[in-house]
């Protein structure tokens, strides 16, 4: 095990684990900075607060949302949409993370703490606690919960049998 050290950029956090080293590092961990510390949490979120679980599509569509909302504002209210640009605001830093095939690598890190489980091409809730390295920031917890709620709605509309305007359907296909 390693001594217990202070990783830079988290503040007066403790890390006392190799593997939480190499989870957050910023030359050679999957997360990098303290904004993609906190995309790690949004991820997180959102697999945690999904109903029963969520596919692989539903969060890369959700991740895609966050830095493209146009889309997304379609799927929520007057109030919903308000809140979201406030939440975007707020979190500015996380809108220009750039995972790119470390999300994957992310995924597995989360899976192999048992934060989430892995079934099929779903992603569960496990049981383990929220790593060190990834911060609970309630404002990211909210942006989970309107990206779930989007989710639900572009869910139910996309159902046969319940049709939609020319606009949406062009723009839910892009």
């Amino acid at each position: 095990m390693a001594a217990a050290s202070t990783v830079p950029g988290m503040g007066t956090r403790r890390l006392t684990s190799e593997a939480t080293l190499l989870a957050y590092s910023p030359t050679h961990g999957v997360v990098r900075s303290d904004a993609e510390a906190r995309y790690a949490s949004l991820i997180l979120a959102l697999i945690r607060r999904a109903t029963i679980s969520l596919s692989r599509q539903q969060l890369d569509e959700a991740l895609y949302w966050v830095g493209s909302p146009d889309v997304v504002n379609q799927l929520l209210s007057d109030e919903e949409k308000a809140r979201l640009a406030a939440l975007r605001s707020r979190l500015s830093d996380m809108l220009q993370v750039q995972m790119g095939s470390r999300l994957d690598e992310l995924l597995h890190t989360l899976e192999r703490a048992s934060c989430i489980r892995v079934q099929g091409a779903n992603f569960l809730n496990g049981a383990g606690n929220q790593p060190a390295w990834i911060p609970d920031v309630p404002e990211v917890g909210e942006l989970a919960d309107l990206l779930i709620a989007a989710l639900k709605v572009r869910t139910t509309k996309m159902e046969p049998g319940i049709t939609q305007p020319d606009s949406t359907r062009k723009k839910l296909a892009q």
